[in-house]
């Protein structure tokens, strides 16, 4: 699995990390700078502009700490944080202003920031299990009748989840909600800010060491996240989202958990493919600005088309213990097809190859497949005998698992599901007619994590049709 250490998309250069996510790095100083901003976009004016949205802030009014004990609330004060909770003491519920106050420190880094300036930044926490001693409390002035969590200037607010991981989880969202607008200003786009703020908000948390921003290996790892799931039914079908859908997404989209999870997948993607750090890297000193997604596009340039077709690919393939090297990859230059030419293919590749081998729209080519490889199927814990048509006992993707397929994509921006006239293979000859000319693509439909334990190859010989 290729990783991305988060605090380094801010120099562009997106360097792996030893195990994934970012790791509690108190003594770490940030790294240097290098942000490629949009022409009239200069980062001291944005962190300026932030300083004065902030002198605007409202407030709240002081709490009555003599009711705490009455009400059934306690407090815990923490370097950054005041958790206030009607929960009874657990070692689960008392470490979380470690885990928060730890959190600012990681957050400031992986933004380009120096902790130094956060040193005197609080922010007051509620975990609620019953609303009204909160609301007797004052506590709950000015916040909005939320069903899991919110943040609000200096406050953030969350409903006991049940779950020590997911109330530790949307804690970290919130946080980094009021972190982001504390320091940039505003929480647009939409389809960022919650991403974003999901996306850091998936930790690991031993009990001393916290780590933000992972990629679960399995469910278990992150009980109450969900977001996975819910792509893998909706994007195989016809409720899946498209890349604008995604960028157009507003506040009031955000009152279930698929806006969540749509933006969190979009956000995943752009940081853990090296081609898309400039883009993302800049979005944090875009929000204030109403064309934050016009200057996204621009700043994407000739990616964009890449980012489009990524994205339908994502989607189609998503899953726990994923496999992103695909999507850092270079396509291969083109070149004209020589017929025949012969070609040797292995599953440990994930996700489309380029062969680099341009075909000609209207025209017809035969793919003859030969062969016979080994899929690891994780539930079996052992690789299965395939060849290009798949296994039809299995299945992933809604296809046959290990089942090769070809497409030839078109290269416009923004297009329709560019993989969407893709050929299934089988042992024998298939025939393809590409609508457009360009180089051929090949497949193999396996899960993430699945691809570097599965071995052989399977030889595709490329002739045009006579």
């Amino acid at each position: 699995m290729t990783w991305f250490r988060l605090a380094a998309f801010l120099t562009l250069l997106l360097l792996p990390p030893a195990a994934g996510g970012f790791a509690s790095a108190q003594e770490e100083e940030p790294r240097e700078t290098v942000l490629s901003l949009p022409e009239g976009i200069d980062r001291g004016e944005v962190l300026a502009e932030a300083a004065r949205r902030r002198a605007e802030w409202k407030g709240f009014d002081e709490l009555e700490y003599a009711q705490m004990s009455r009400l059934g609330i306690r407090l815990i004060r923490g370097k950054h944080v005041e958790f206030y909770t009607d929960l009874a003491e657990s070692k689960d519920v008392d470490s979380i202003p470690v885990v928060l106050d730890e959190a600012v420190s990681q957050l400031a880094l992986f933004f380009g920031l120096s902790p130094e300036d956060y040193r005197n930044w609080r922010v007051e926490a509620f975990l609620i299990s019953d609303r009204e001693p909160f609301e007797i409390f004052g506590a709950l002035k000015r916040a909005p009748d939320f069903e899991h969590g919110y943040a609000l200037e200096s406050r953030v607010w969350i409903h006991d989840q049940k779950q020590a991981y997911y109330n530790r989880f949307l804690l970290l969202h919130e946080l980094t909600h009021a972190f982001m607008n504390w320091t940039f200003g505003d929480l647009n786009p939409r389809w960022y800010s919650e991403g974003i703020a999901d996306y850091l908000a998936l930790h690991r948390w031993d009990g001393k060491n916290l780590t933000l921003g992972i990629y679960p290996a399995s469910p278990d790892e992150v009980p109450g996240f969900g977001r996975i799931d819910r792509i893998k039914k909706a994007g195989r079908g016809k409720n899946r989202k498209t890349l604008d859908d995604v960028l157009d997404f507003e506040a009031g989209d955000f009152l279930d958990n698929d806006s969540y999870a749509w933006s969190w997948s979009l956000v995943t993607l752009l940081f853990h493919s090296p081609r898309f750090g400039r883009a993302i890297g800049a979005m944090p000193y875009l929000m204030t600005r109403r064309d934050a997604n016009r200057l996204f596009t621009e700043l994407l340039g000739k990616d964009d088309a890449r980012l489009n077709r990524d994205w339908y690919e994502w989607i189609a393939s998503i899953d726990y213990a994923a496999d992103f090297s695909s999507f850092a990859r270079d396509d291969l230059p083109p070149r004209p097809l020589t017929d025949p030419v012969e070609l040797t293919l292995s599953p440990k590749e994930s996700g489309w190859q380029s062969t680099g081998i341009r075909l000609e729209a209207g025209k017809t080519y035969v793919l003859r497949a030969e062969g016979r490889f080994k899929v690891y199927e994780k539930e079996l814990a052992r690789a299965l005998p395939c060849e290009a048509g798949g296994i039809s006992l299995r299945y992933f993707a809604g296809a046959p698992l290990g089942q090769a397929a070809a497409a030839v994509p078109p290269s416009g921006a923004r297009t329709v599901n560019p993989w969407k006239g893709a050929v299934p293979l089988k042992n024998g000859a298939v025939r393809i007619t590409p609508d457009v000319t360009g180089p051929l693509f090949f497949r193999f439909n396996i899960p993430g994590g699945a691809a570097e334990k599965s071995s052989g190859n399977l030889v595709i010989t490329i002739s045009r049709d006579r």
